[in-house]
């Protein structure tokens, strides 16, 4: 009988599934390192306060949202095919589906901590979290079909462009808001003419709704109707705003009470506080204006009206921080239009 011999082919193949089987643990030790750093920043990052206040830090975070979670999902598909594809788990599509769910339930979880940590759980951010995944996935997917079918270039391209549209619907908002931001510097001493949506983030309602309407609009094709509650001091507060007035000669704008209002004329207050304002109510500039039904009113406040001191003092045109329109308890819903809020300088 002649003895089998071992083709050398069979000692290369042996000796190579050997040597990858000794990498294999610490190959996974470093892998487990990576993904445990990477946690611990991403969880910091999305947890810490944010030092920075106003509507362009803000923003700016907003878009971060979706892009890390795409990183973070495309990273977690990655593992998961390196741990789970020699398991019963075989399907590789079941898996980056798994591993995608696995990772929102991961940013739902942590919108929730964020409440335990100063910062507050935001539906805006989980929304785009998930959209950050959307676009992970899909740019996973078209990873593997490169790789299993190099012909077909269509499938790729169709899975690009729609993370490419998940990320822009991610971003309309705070792009949006980046937007008004160097709208409200540039059309300065303009305050206000309410021409797009994102305008309404530089207002504040208290016991009042606001929205954007075609009536009554003096400039451009918007005005903002503002509904007053029955309440006590029902007031709609203009926060975001180029505080240096000391320029100023009139402050103006455009109301109009609704025609179709019980009352035919209501009264309406503009206030201007500044940043010195102390604890006093009436330690602000005040000023009542009576409109009446379905005509547009135009209202102006006179320089020398805001230099005549009030609660002692006068106002500081170089450091006003709120302009607001309030009714003093008004006995039943009003509603009003304003457009055109401007200085004179």
């Amino acid at each position: 009988m002649t003895p089998r011999t071992t083709a050398p082919n069979d000692h290369q193949e042996t000796g190579n599934d050997l040597e990858k089987d000794s990498r294999r643990p610490s190959e996974s030790k470093r892998t487990v390192w990576i993904l445990a750093v990477v946690s611990v920043i991403v969880v910091a990052a999305l947890l810490m306060p944010i030092p920075l206040e106003g509507r362009t830090p803000s923003a700016i975070g907003n878009m971060v949202h979706a892009p890390l979670f795409a990183a973070l999902t495309i990273a977690a598909i990655f593992l998961g095919d390196r741990w789970l594809a020699a398991t019963w788990w075989s399907s590789r599509i079941v898996r980056m589906a798994a591993t995608a769910l696995t990772v929102f339930a991961f940013g739902i979880a942590i919108e929730f901590a964020q409440t335990l940590s100063g910062r507050t759980a935001s539906f805006h951010d989980a929304i785009a979290n998930g959209l950050g995944i959307g676009t992970g996935f899909c740019l996973s997917l078209a990873h593997t079909r490169v790789k299993s079918s190099p012909s077909d270039r269509r499938t790729p391209r169709i899975l690009w462009g729609i993370a490419g549209f998940l990320i822009a619907i991610a971003w309309w908002g705070p792009v949006a808001t980046l937007r008004d931001v160097l709208a409200m510097n540039r059309d300065f001493p303009l305050l206000a003419s309410f021409e797009t949506e994102a305008e309404l983030e530089r207002w504040y309602f208290s016991n009042t709704y606001g929205k954007r309407v075609r009536q009554d609009a003096t400039l451009g094709d918007h005005s903002l109707e503002v509904e007053f509650s029955v309440n006590d001091h029902p007031s709609v507060t203009l926060t975001k705003l180029k505080h240096d007035w000391s320029g100023t000669q009139s402050i103006e704008a455009d109301v109009t009470l609704d025609a179709n209002h019980p009352q035919s004329e209501v009264e309406l207050w503009i206030n201007v506080i500044d940043y010195s304002k102390g604890k006093d109510f009436f330690d602000v500039f005040r000023k009542p204006f009576t409109i009446r039904r379905g005509e547009p009113t135009h209202l102006v406040i006179s320089r020398n009206e805001l230099m005549q001191p009030t609660a002692g003092r006068v106002l500081e045109l170089d450091s006003v921080e709120y302009i607001e329109f309030q009714m003093i308890q008004p006995p039943m819903p009003t509603t009003v239009r304003v457009d055109f809020l401007r200085l004179r300088l």
